[in-house]
């Protein structure tokens, strides 16, 4: 019987709607470090290089501009992740019965990075063809993770700051956390790359009281919103790594949509099936607008009261199902859109929505190629266990029934999108237009299936991805 890795990567979403747009130019990742700061030593360079037996001379660590190449080359893998990873779970998704797909890519990423730099073999290079770091060395995806690491908290702290102050309403939040069994020895310079994201647990004496606190973890979080993530039975004496990520994020929009002006209106799923669902309207938005002939697409980019984060929303023309959409989206196709759309003021309708949901994501990474993982024949992570000595364990990656395999991966969202919140201060960005911009005035009517994201503006990644089938809100409430 094998050892068991358990990967949970939880998102919560709480969207509440406005709209205006707010132009927020493309950043690199640690775009207020001074260059003469010794960038190297403030992220961990050092134990990095050493761990990964490489000099600052090789990875030229402390170049800033080098960190940032790294770093955007990875989240370029990350969107291509995240868009394999989305189109897989659309074909698992039971389209009759579905109200919607709803998962957080950057969660899961932020996850199977911390298995790829634990990893060695065959296992490395199959998560390294997989997150497309191929042309990267170890040492500069470790050191780069820290960056994008370090910049998001700074991004929460300003957040949660502009929050306390009054100056916005967003509330933010992204964390790691490896909790490992206590009777394991872990790799010394894992544990130092690691320290603040690993906490040791009794998973081989009390599971149960394992579950209770990580679901505390999970809880505190998110707020109160997700008390349960993990049942009793998922850690056993076997578990031997729990690797979690929680996302949660809650935001107003920059332009309120007056819920006085909601309505019971048809939404189309079908030519066969119809239903009513709260729609939502906004008679003049100004916002992001785009038409992409290559997807039969229109597309509008809805801002939060802060400009780092937005929605996009792209609704198939009436001719194109959104499944097909889905089987033809790529990254190509969906920043060429991006760079298409243009300011513009728009008539919006959207429907309420809310929706939760949880995915056991093994056989969907298993049929993306990421198989060695999961396999306790083959599994190589030595560089997260220690030797007596405290050194990495020389794991090879033959036939062993002692190997330490992925087990399972959870990951559960929830998103609600309403009308309520504050409104807020908007910037305005000029834009080159595309030719054959629509004629005044623009409408956009979202009364079909459409896919929408939530993205990080500064670093362009892509937080939470979803599509709306069959909105699901309760109806309003009479005055």
């Amino acid at each position: 019987m094998s050892a068991k890795i358990s990967l949970l990567s939880l998102l919560l979403m709480i969207s509440v709607w406005h709209s205006v747009y707010s132009n927020h130019p493309n950043i690199v990742i640690s775009p207020m470090l001074d260059s003469s700061m010794n960038l190297t030593k403030m992220l961990g360079g050092d134990d990095i290089n050493r761990c990964f037996h490489q000099t600052t001379n090789q990875t030229n660590n402390d170049s800033l501009t080098n960190i940032d190449n790294v770093s955007r080359i990875m989240l370029d893998g990350a969107k291509f992740f995240a868009i394999r990873l989305f189109k897989t779970l659309n074909l698992f998704e039971p389209k009759q019965t579905s109200n919607g797909l709803i998962f957080s890519p950057a969660s899961i990423w932020s996850t199977m990075i911390i298995a790829y730099l634990g990893s060695e073999g065959e296992t490395e290079q199959e998560l390294s063809n997989r997150l497309k770091l191929n042309q990267l060395s170890k040492s500069s995806v470790a050191l780069a993770y820290r960056s994008i690491k370090w910049w998001k908290q700074m991004k929460t702290m300003q957040a949660n700051s502009n929050k306390t102050n009054g100056s916005d309403s967003t509330l933010v939040s992204s964390a790691n956390k490896l909790y490992i069994d206590n009777q394991i020895q872990l790799n010394n310079c894992f544990e130092q790359i690691f320290h603040d994201e690993i906490e040791l647990k009794p998973f081989s004496t009390r599971p149960e009281q394992c579950v209770q606190e990580i679901n505390g973890w999970v809880n505190d979080q998110t707020k109160g919103k997700i008390n349960d993530l993990i049942v009793p039975g998922t850690i056993t004496p076997m578990t031997k790594i729990m690797m979690v990520n929680a996302i949660y994020f809650k935001s107003f929009w920059a332009q309120q949509f007056d819920s006085s002006r909601t309505e019971r209106q048809l939404f189309h799923v079908s030519n066969q099936e119809h239903l009513e669902c709260n729609m939502m309207r906004l008679d003049s938005a100004s916002v992001m607008f785009g038409l992409s002939d290559q997807l039969a697409v229109t597309a509008i980019e809805l801002p939060y009261s802060n400009p780092d984060y937005s929605m996009v929303i792209l609704l198939p023309d009436p001719s194109r199902s959104l499944d097909s959409l889905i089987r033809d989206l790529s990254l190509s196709k969906l920043q060429q859109l991006f760079d298409q759309m243009y300011d513009d003021e728009v008539m919006v309708m959207i429907p309420k929505f809310q929706a939760e949901q949880e995915f056991e994501l093994a056989g969907a990474l298993f049929s993306m190629g990421i198989k060695k993982l999961f396999d306790p024949r083959y599994a190589n992570l030595a560089l997260i266990f220690a030797d007596n000595n405290g050194n990495h364990s020389n794991q090879s990656s033959t036939l062993s029934p002692n190997k330490i395999a992925l087990d399972s991966v959870v990951h559960k969202s929830f998103i609600a999108v309403n009308e309520e919140g504050t409104e807020a201060a908007a910037a305005t960005a000029m834009i080159f237009a595309r030719s054959g911009r629509p004629a005044f005035p623009t409408e956009f009517i979202a009364n079909r299936p459409f896919l929408y994201m939530i993205r990080d503006i500064s670093t362009n990644m892509i937080l939470f991805l979803g599509t709306v089938r069959r909105p699901s809100s309760p109806p309003p409430s009479s005055s």
